[in-house]
């Protein structure tokens, strides 16, 4: 049966949710997936999505694709009072890119010194070994990237092989994994 809570603060009954009870539903245009993915409205992307077959792969584009778009308040509020015109671009993802940590203490992002520097040579091959196997899989992603970027102006473009670092570890950090699908 439902148990009832009493928040001290404010002496209110909350009821407790039985197992399997939905207790929290989010729109799927709401979260950064295949599915939304390839409801970008530019068609060299949606194109460039469809050739992904990995979701971690695919959403970690489609984050470098949405920062490359911009996401600073000045820019989103440019972009809303031309109407969308000028050329000026944002993401829709604005509010949330905004918050993600622009750096992640992963071993895959040291140097060889601060390899060196833990002394742990067991950490330290298996940390090089996991960016060499990134960095084959970011080669194998090229023509897929080129793709994706197109419609974006190669100065704004994050698709440097540390980008795809940065994104591939905001989203290990932060994907639910759902069925085996980000």
């Amino acid at each position: 049966g439902r148990g009832v809570f009493v928040l001290p603060e404010t002496g209110n009954a909350v009821s407790i949710p039985n197992e399997g009870d939905k207790v929290l539903s989010v729109p799927i245009e709401w979260c950064m997936c295949r599915d939304s993915a390839l409801h970008d409205r530019a068609p060299n992307a949606k194109q460039a999505y469809r050739k992904v077959d990995d979701d971690d792969d695919l959403v970690s584009l489609m984050l470098m694709r949405e920062m490359s778009k911009g996401s600073s308040t000045t820019l989103v509020a440019r972009a809303v009072a031309g109407g969308g015109k000028e050329g000026v671009d944002y993401s829709a993802w604005a509010p949330y890119l905004r918050v993600l940590p622009r750096t992640v203490p992963l071993t895959v992002f040291y140097s060889k010194a601060e390899l060196q520097a833990l002394q742990d040579p067991a950490l330290a091959r298996s940390a090089t070994s996991r960016r060499i196997a990134l960095k084959k899989r970011y080669r194998a992603l090229a023509p897929v990237v080129r793709l994706l970027f197109k419609d974006i102006k190669a100065s704004q473009r994050r698709t440097r092989f540390a980008d795809y670092l940065w994104a591939k570890s905001v989203v290990g950090s932060r994907a639910l994994s759902m069925h085996g699908a980000k």
